[in-house]
């Protein structure tokens, strides 16, 4: 089988296209390019479907999968609202994450998908034991 256009092959597609070459002139290129390298040169198709674009998208959004639960806004409130809680407790009673979010207002959701999260927008968040005052 022959192997796929990689990203160099790809951009002189493009900027042969621009200038106005065929498909067949830009077919002729990238087989003298890959000649050299001792490779197989790619079918007169798949320079066409580069060209139109119908296969080779770029800069294309992932779209599978599961969208996130959190927007990054909803991660800075719930980092905010976390900070006040944790200072306002003062160590002496715990705060756990049913209590940040209720308090945030933000869609509920796993503690591991809001750790998950904070750490999107750069927020280190680990599982600590509470700093009892009296606990010894």
């Amino acid at each position: 089988m022959v192997a796929h256009l990689d990203a160099k092959e790809q951009d002189l597609v493009h900027e042969l296209a621009q200038k106005g070459k065929t498909s067949t002139q830009i077919l002729a290129r990238i087989t003298t390019g890959r000649a050299k390298k001792g490779k197989l040169p790619p079918q007169l198709q798949a320079i066409t479907r580069a060209v139109r674009l119908r296969t080779f998208k770029r800069g294309a959004k992932e779209a599978r999968g599961r969208k996130p639960v959190w927007t990054p806004a909803n991660a800075r409130k719930v980092n905010s609202v976390r900070k006040k809680l944790l200072t306002k407790a003062k160590g002496e009673k715990e705060v756990n994450w049913k209590h940040i979010i209720k308090k945030a207002k933000v869609p509920m959701t796993d503690a591991s998908t809001a750790r998950r999260s904070l750490e999107r927008i750069g927020v280190s968040v680990e599982a600590r034991w509470p700093w009892v005052v009296g606990f010894v």
